[in-house]
């Protein structure tokens, strides 16, 4: 079965250009060039439904900063065309391109409404903003859009309570402040927003425990601190990962002491480390990931440097797989589990090559497969 990439080049003597390429015949077509008017481009490519669109700088009017565009493409060269001139006279958002049932979200700015939350359903007229959210021009910080249970959740302020925890359905009319976790202006800093096993889960900080994880089931009752992990400060969770249907994170216990942690319903405290990995220092936790029955992530126990760790979510199975960089030399192993294998190079213009590739990863403690 036939399956398209596709991919967008900068190259600063022709313009950005658009690709779509075959698999597995490895077939290219170029889509569309859109000529030396338009700047570099980060295009934010995004798949919705059987669309992918993405985000163009037209410097025809502002040489050097450009205008925003929202381009779509059905992966034909007809299928490729204009959505909308975002902010045809002035600054560009950040965009965050989210995908919202059949619909793109995204930031965009506009000299009136500032940034702001926008939709589209691929059309010039159904590409609106969602909600002035901060009125008048002024940022309303939006972040960490996220879509959970149909409906869209993200960061946001609307000048009277900071950035703070909102719920759209995708209309003007139900997107709301869901909770005010830090009462008043200085609002509570959410970030990120991780949908997992039914909740949402974030760092927020509610202006006495500093910032530390929360949960949230979509109400105000229900969104709730799991743990005042760090007693001096914050801790600062992150990485929140699903393990064996509990949640796991890393925090900070104390000053910048990351460890590995669990919510823990059980537990009073509400929380539970996993294992003091570092005793004399921080374990600098990242890249958890799930594979078969373990939780591998990257951990730094002040002997070994930073080196691959894996966790069956017990103490006695919290282990380091092995010392690839021997000593305190660390390895720094992100992304270790998957390990992508060149296995043809396939030639479709003069000047240009893609690989076909096999999907490969390291199982501890064994050669790789693939």
């Amino acid at each position: 079965m036939e399956q398209k990439l596709i991919i967008a080049i900068n190259n600063f003597n022709q313009g950005p250009t658009l690709w779509s390429i075959e698999f597995p015949s490895g077939s290219a077509t170029l889509l569309k060039s859109f000529g030396t008017n338009y700047g570099f481009s980060n295009f934010w490519l995004t798949k919705v439904g059987d669309l992918v669109y993405g985000q163009l700088n037209n410097e025809t009017v502002n040489l050097g900063n450009g205008y925003a565009e929202l381009w779509k493409t059905d992966a034909t060269t007809v299928g490729t065309a204009l959505v909308k001139d975002l902010a045809p006279t002035g600054p560009f958002g950040d965009f965050q391109f989210t995908t919202y049932q059949d619909k793109l979200v995204f930031v965009n700015s506009t000299p009136v409404a500032g940034h702001e939350l926008w939709i589209s359903s691929g059309t010039q007229s159904t590409t609106l903003m969602l909600k002035n959210i901060y009125p008048g021009a002024g940022d309303s910080q939006i972040s960490s859009i996220v879509e959970a249970d149909g409906l869209l959740y993200f960061a946001a302020n609307d000048s009277v309570h900071g950035q703070e925890l909102w719920v759209s359905d995708g209309t003007s009319e139900r997107t709301n402040l869901l909770v005010d976790i830090n009462p008043g202006l200085p609002g509570s800093n959410i970030y990120p927003l991780i949908p997992l096993n039914g909740s949402l889960y974030f760092s927020a900080d509610d202006g006495v425990n500093g910032s530390e994880p929360y949960k949230s089931d979509g109400t105000p009752e229900g969104t709730q601190l799991i743990a005042n992990i760090s007693s001096s400060g914050s801790s600062s969770p992150t990485n929140f990962t699903l393990f064996q249907n509990e949640i796991y994170f890393s925090a900070n216990k104390a000053t910048y002491d990351y460890e590995l942690y669990k919510e823990d319903l059980n537990a009073m405290a509400g929380a539970t480390m996993i294992r003091e990995i570092n005793p004399t220092g921080s374990a600098n936790i990242q890249d958890l990931y799930v594979h078969d029955d373990l939780l591998f992530f990257t951990a730094n126990d002040g002997q070994h440097g930073v080196e691959l760790w894996q966790t069956d979510g017990a103490l006695s199975g919290t282990q380091l797989v092995f010392d690839i960089g021997p000593g305190i030399t660390s390895a720094y192993p992100a992304e270790f589990w998957i390990i992508l294998v060149c296995t043809r190079l396939i030639k479709y213009s003069p000047q240009v090559y893609f690989c076909q590739v096999a999907i490969c990863y390291l199982k501890p403690l064994l050669p790789l497969h693939c």
